[in-house]
């Protein structure tokens, strides 16, 4: 692969200019090898200090997304390019950064719909905004700033600027502290309260089925069953899946993949592709949504980017059981606020129904609660559940569906959290 520097793109790469020129006089540890000084007080160590300095001169942009860490020894690139793929088609504006690259710098960036590198163009106009910040922080540095962490920080400033909704991002672990990946991740995570997905549990399973060819490439077709319960209980079952990168490891990586998008929190991205898919299943009658959520989610542009597609008629608010306690969930009343303001917002009229304590479904309000228009005869129906989900509460849900309905089929769908699907798919089961 090639070395960090501009890369032999040649065409397009032509306009980088002066940018390929100014990175290649910066010091580079992947042309000169690890020194022996990493992971020590000294000019040759990596000074993470150095690094938030710069970014804070150029306004800590790696603070303005989400991201997504993969570390390990092998097969980080893949393991980005399959959770990018993911992404994107699921609606998400995706950053990913990675290296080191084939042909082109450029490469180690990819933003969009697309996936594919960089523009010259919008990488140029990048660094010609961010050069005198740079400067600035190799000279307070004493120019120890290094090619690798000018151009990390640049692809945190161009996800920032593009407004990614998250960022996928190859961790780099080397030198002497390859031994001690899997710890200092375990801290890292602990410090920062995130998630470590790792795709190796017995609940995880795959096979290849067949290798193939479609149009000149080779494939392996392969099986997925991901089914745990611990921990963040994790159900899908994938088959026929086609991957263009051969071998068992690749299957591993989608895998980790598939881990990795699954427990990915809500945002507005993924209610939109949710909204397309309800718009495309949902039938004549009354669509009832039954909500639950972490406490940490982006509740409000869930709840509008929701509203905004087809209008449900019933919302049905619960606390979702995360990993089995109630402490990260987001409690019904300030739930309950959320979509209403949120209704508020779309101009849709509702009505609260209150609390639901029984099977029963509780008597319509006659008149709504909001006095903003609605283009809809009939309120939108906002009520919360008194208790952990069970099947009573679906059986309301369905109750109240046939009061709004008129003869026709409705449908009723749940959202908010894996978890709570979870637990829907456990009582159905029983």
């Amino acid at each position: 692969m090639a070395a960090a520097g501009g890369g032999g793109g040649g065409g397009e790469d032509g306009q980088l200019g002066e940018f390929s020129e100014y990175m290649e006089r910066l010091r580079n540890y992947e042309r000169s090898g690890v020194p022996r000084g990493a992971g020590t007080d000294s000019d040759d160590g990596f000074d993470l200090g150095r690094m938030r300095r710069l970014l804070r001169r150029l306004g800590d942009p790696h603070t303005h997304f989400p991201a997504v860490h993969i570390a390990g020894t092998k097969g980080k690139g893949s393991t980005a390019a399959f959770l990018s793929n993911i992404m994107r088609e699921q609606g998400y504006n995706v950053g990913c950064y990675t290296s080191p690259h084939l042909l082109t710098i450029r490469e180690r960036i990819s933003i969009g719909e697309t996936g594919g590198p960089v523009s010259a163009a919008l990488l140029k106009n990048l660094f010609d905004h961010a050069k005198e910040a740079i400067d600035q922080s190799i000279e307070s540095e004493d120019g120890a700033l290094t090619h690798f962490e000018v151009f990390t920080a640049l692809s945190y400033l161009l996800f920032s600027r593009e407004n990614v909704n998250i960022a996928i991002i190859e961790v780099i672990i080397g030198g002497p502290f390859s031994s001690d990946i899997e710890q200092i991740l375990r801290d890292r995570a602990f410090l920062t309260q995130s998630p470590i997905i790792s795709a190796c549990d017995p609940g995880i399973r795959s096979i290849t089925t067949c290798i193939g060819w479609d149009c000149g490439k080779p494939y392996q077709s392969c099986d997925i069953v991901v089914e745990i319960k611990k921990d963040i209980p994790l159900f899908i079952e994938l088959h026929d899946v086609k991957l263009q990168l051969l071998g068992d490891h690749q299957r591993q990586n989608a895998l980790t993949a598939c881990c990795t998008a699954l427990c990915l929190p809500h945002t507005e991205a993924s209610a939109k592709a949710l909204s397309d898919v309800i718009k495309t299943v949902k039938p004549r009658g009354p669509l009832a949504l039954v909500v639950g959520m972490a406490n940490d989610k982006e509740h409000f542009a869930f709840a509008e980017q929701l509203l905004s597609g087809p209008r449900p008629d019933i919302v049905l608010l619960m606390e979702a059981s995360i990993a089995g306690g109630r402490s990260r969930s987001m409690s019904v009343s300030s739930l309950k606020e959320v979509w209403m303001a949120a209704a508020h917002s779309q101009g849709i009229s509702y009505s609260d129904i209150g609390t639901i304590t029984s099977i029963e479904a509780p008597i319509i309000a006659s008149r709504p609660a909001a006095s903003r228009s609605s283009s809809s005869d009939k309120p939108m129906l906002i009520g919360c559940s008194s208790a952990p989900f069970s099947r009573d509460l679906i059986r309301v849900a369905s109750r109240l569906i046939q009061s709004q309905a008129d003869g026709d089929a409705g449908l009723i769908c749940v959202t908010g959290s894996l978890h709570l699907v979870s637990s829907v798919l456990e009582q159905l089961g029983q």
